[in-house]
């Protein structure tokens, strides 16, 4: 399998038996490092399990392109769509601290317009839907709108905008100043209450919310 192959090629992972055995049961990718410096992460699913967030594999795959190399095998990477999808989730993970992902979300539109490709931004909106990123898609393509002009049209935000309950508390945490000022200035309560707000449904929020009462 992959963990033999990488094995084989002088990666290796820092792992006990017993964690290494948990991780692969409740994770979804595993880190190796080469004594060369290189590090590659093992994915076996997109997201950790458990969580309001998830992807549809199969999607990616069956929606994936075929980029030719010269000397070497073809690259297959997600489409442009599921590459935003993917972007906006990591922009959630860190907290939308780190103006470099809405950069990377911006570069992804750029070249898939320079390439000739039409983004099909009813597709994305129904796969975040479909996913549970609903709000964080919105959120991270209007910001990137807003901040960087990325050309997403006012369309493609207002499918994704959530119940005014939900938009007002977003709001009231200042995303934008989030953004700019960067992790350093970031307390944790309003970091803990922008992952509240984002979740997708109540039954997540209060699942959130009772981590959070635990200290988890």
């Amino acid at each position: 399998d992959g963990l033999e192959a990488l094995a084989a090629a002088g990666y290796v992972d820092h792992w006990t038996d017993y964690a290494r055995k948990e991780h692969l049961r409740h994770g979804y990718h595993l880190s190796l490092s080469h004594r060369n410096g290189f590090e590659v992460e093992l994915h076996w699913d997109l997201a950790p399990r458990g969580e309001g967030f998830r992807f549809d594999p199969a999607a990616f795959l069956n929606r994936s392109v075929l980029y030719p190399r010269e000397g070497a095998p073809p690259v297959r990477v997600p489409s442009p769509e599921h590459l935003v999808l993917h972007l906006a989730d990591q922009v959630r993970e860190d907290s939308f601290s780190k103006l470099k992902r809405l950069v990377d979300i911006d570069r992804v539109v750029a070249i898939a317009e320079d390439s000739g490709h039409d983004m099909d931004w009813g597709y994305l909106a129904r796969q975040a839907r479909q996913g549970g990123h609903q709000a964080v898609v919105g959120l991270a393509l209007q910001l990137s709108r807003r901040l960087l002009d990325t050309p997403v049209p006012a369309e493609a935000v207002r499918s994704l905008e959530v119940d005014p309950l939900v938009r007002t508390h977003i709001s009231m945490l200042r995303p934008e100043a989030f953004i700019l000022t960067q992790q350093a200035f970031r307390s944790t309560v309003a970091r803990r209450a922008l992952h509240l707000w984002l979740q997708p449904g109540w039954g997540t929020r209060v699942r959130w919310a009772r981590r959070i009462i635990g200290g988890s």
